[in-house]
Parts: structure tokens; sequence; C-alpha cells
């Protein structure tokens, strides 16, 4: 699967992609170098756990809450419960820069003093081996951009300008920026799960008659977003969906319906068993999250679901730090005028249109829409269990969303395609200038004295 994604990325690359994605790449080093160390929600604890597995060569030991409150947790380990497949990624990448010697290795957090904008003591720390992480999630980011780009132009090749408004709406999300300028299992999770979804409909929706060989094919390569996060196991339900599809169309038999969903479903668990054998604790792993917990009854209120909208919603566009430097309202009207319109209507114009689509291309719009559904509901249930209003949780569902955004402005654009994509693009990347010279800058100035 990543030698037949890889070959179709060569293929359909063109200028305006490219672009895309230098912009993507200068943009998203500035945030990782404007933005100090550990200045960002949880990464000294993922780069503990990634520390750990490069010097044991196994993923770090169970880690208690401290007493005290979040700030005396704020360098400890309490990422312990995450699947172990992220981590050992990044261990291998810090083993590697240790052996080669090629960045000095990290000694020591600063002094945490938690104060209006920072967490940590005001430093100037040289290049050392976590900034290889950094570029690791950029990098993770830049993938996820390409896949996004291939899979739009999978779905609809005679689009005009559909893929690279596609491509460059993800890319140019601040929030998007800032998530991959920083060391998180979301990087990897968010390329994993935009590659199963690309496997599900390259290797059966957009084929005429898929067999078991394209089942087991999406299925390998949805196995690594299965392996990295929970956050990703909605790929799961959403190839259940996709058989029950199939079972409506003619020649399509209840058994054989069954047994290609089963092999899905044996090769997409594949590494996540392989994860288990390697690292036995795996599930008491998963069961120490704090999403395990089960159900809070007083959170089964509707207040509680209202009151989680507007973080959630400020938080999909960009909150940066430890989620205490938000963009200014004043961009959000910019930055929502073109999200809301481009998904209200692209989901509208999608169905509107669907006369005019294939069955195949039908079916895969429909697995767009129920992926964002799928992600949603897991939002829903996170929230239930503890609160994490928190938009990055919707980036599973990035390459949908992004495709139903471009598909709505190609829409209302008409002949004027491409004025309308360099226009939304061009007012995204200076909105990015924006936050980084106006937001985070000022916020992480160097240290007085």
């Amino acid at each position: 699967m990543a030698v037949r994604a890889g070959a179709y990325m060569l293929k359909s690359m063109k200028q305006p992609i490219l672009g895309i994605c230098l912009f993507y790449l200068i943009l998203a080093s500035s945030y990782a170098i404007a933005v100090p160390l550990w200045e960002a929600p949880d990464e000294p604890a993922h780069f503990i756990y990634a520390d750990h597995f490069a010097r044991y060569g196994q993923p770090q030991p169970r880690a208690a809450w401290l007493p005290g409150g979040w700030l005396q947790n704020v360098i400890t380990g309490y990422e312990w419960y995450q699947p172990p497949a992220y981590y050992a990624f990044s261990g291998l990448i810090l083993k590697m820069n240790r052996t080669l010697s090629f960045l000095p290795p990290f000694t020591d957090f600063p002094t945490v003093i938690a104060t209006q904008n920072r967490v940590f003591a005001p430093t100037i720390p040289p290049i050392t081996e976590p900034h290889l992480l950094r570029l690791f999630s950029v990098l993770l980011g830049l993938g996820t951009v390409l896949l996004v780009f291939c899979l739009s132009k999978r779905i609809l090749p005679k689009e005009p300008w559909l893929p690279e408004l596609t491509a460059g709406f993800v890319a140019f999300i601040p929030q998007f920026m800032f998530l991959h300028a920083y060391i998180t299992n979301d990087t990897l999770a968010i390329f994993c799960t935009t590659l199963g979804i690309f496997g599900l409909l390259n290797s059966v929706v957009l084929q005429s008659v898929p067999e078991r060989r394209d089942w087991v094919t999406a299925g390998f390569a949805s196995a690594p977003a299965v392996a990295v996060k929970m956050t990703s196991w909605f790929l799961l339900p959403l190839a259940a969906a996709l058989a029950l599809i199939n079972l409506t169309k003619k020649r399509r038999s209840f058994v054989n319906t069954i047994v290609h969903f089963v092999f899905y479903l044996l090769s997409a668990l594949s590494l996540f068993f392989i994860s288990w054998l390697l690292w036995p604790d795996l599930f008491e792993r998963l069961l120490g999250s704090p999403n395990a917990t089960g159900i809070r009854r007083d959170f089964l209120i509707p207040t509680h679901f209202i009151d989680l909208i507007p973080l959630t919603h400020s938080s999909f566009w960009g909150r940066f730090g430890w989620m205490n430097l938000p963009v200014p309202v004043p961009l959000l009207i910019p930055l929502d005028s073109i999200g809301l319109t481009g998904l209200c209507f692209g989901i509208y114009a999608s169905v509107r249109s669907a006369d005019s689509f294939t069955s195949n291309q039908r079916n895969a719009i429909l697995i767009f829409l129920l992926s964002i559904i799928f992600v949603l509901i897991t939002f829903l249930l996170f929230n239930l269990t503890t609160i994490q209003p928190q938009g990055r949780y919707f980036y599973p569902a990035i390459s949908s969303i992004g495709f139903f955004v471009a598909y709505g402005w190609m829409a209302l654009a008409g002949k004027y395609r491409k004025t309308v994509v360099l226009t939304i693009l061009s007012m995204m990347i200076l909105i990015n200038i924006f936050v980084l010279t106006t937001v985070i800058l000022p916020a992480y100035a160097p240290p007085l004295g």
C-alpha cells in the first residue's frame, strides 16, 4: 500500500502542490523554532516516553499522578498509558542520534514557573535532539498534506484546483501548523488515519468489484493508525459501514461481505497484535487511560456539551503554548468564514450533485461524511469520561473536512476557481504569519537580563 500511495503521489504532484508544500515547510519550521521547547501541550511527557525507549528499548513504566496539581506533573511521564508505536519510532530516532553523535543529547528541563504565557523559565537552549523529534513532526505533517492532496485527486480527478485547495486548507490551519511543530503522538496518528482512509477508498471503494486482496490491502493501510493511538480506532467502524454499503450492491452475498470484513479486521489489527506480543502489558496500559474510567453521569447533560463548544472551536483553529495563547478573536472570523462556509456548502453540493458522480464516487463521499460523524462520536465519548474540549481530536478526519471545505468553495467559485483558491490560501498564510509575529514571538521573547 505504501508503495502504491508513494507512486501515486509522484504521479499526481504538480507545481501548485509543490508551492503549498514549500510554504508549509517554511511556516511549520517557523513554529518549531518560535515556540520554545516544552511550551506545548504534553511535550515533556511525550519526550520522556520516547527517551525511555531510546535508553532501554521498551515502553516507559507506569507513572503515578503526583499530588499537588497539574504543575507537579508537567515533567513526569504521565503519557505512559499510550500505545508504544509512536514512541518506538521516536526512540529509534533518538537512539540513532546518540549513536552518530549528530546533535547533543538532552540534559534537563528548565524550571517550572507557570506565568501567564509560560510554563517554564525562559531559556535559549542550543539545538539538541528534541528538535529532531520536532522535525519528525514537521515531516509527518507534510506527509499528511500530500496524502490529502492525492486522496482528493483520486476521488474527483476532473475537478481542477480541488486537490490544491483541499491540501492547502489542511496545511495552513494554524493549529495544524502548531501541532506539527512539537513532539506529540498526534502527528503520527493523523498521518496514519489519513493513510487508512486513503487505503479504504483507493483499495475498496474505487474498485469496480473489490476482492479479498483489496480489503487486505486496505487493512494493512489502516494497521499503523490502529497501533498508534485510540483516537484512530474509528477506522474499524468506518470499514464496517463500508462493508454494509457493499452488501447493498448486486452480486454481494452476506457471507462474502463478512469474510472480506474479517480479513480487513485481521490485517488492520496486525500491528496492534504485534505490539501486544512485543509489550504484553499493552491492554493494561490502555485500561490505564483517563478515558477508560467510565462515563460520568454528571456529564450526561446538554449543558456539558454546550460548554465544550467555545474551547473546541478556538482550539480547532489555534490555541498555542499550553492552550493559553489563542488565535485573536478577529482572526477567527475569516477562518470560520472559510471553513464553515466551505464545509456546509460542500456537503450540500455533494449531495445535490450526487447524480453526476459514479457509484464509487458517491460511496467515497459517503465514507468521507461517515468519517467525520465517527470522529465526532469519538470526541463526544472522550468528553463523557474526562473534559477534553480540544479541536485536535477532529484532525483524524481532517482529510474529509478539508475535502468538503474545498468542494464547497469550488462549487461556489464557478469559473473563478484559481482566483478563489489563491485568495483563500493567501489569507490563511497571512493569518499564520500574523499569529507568529503578534502572538507567539512576543509571548516567548528572549529572557530579560
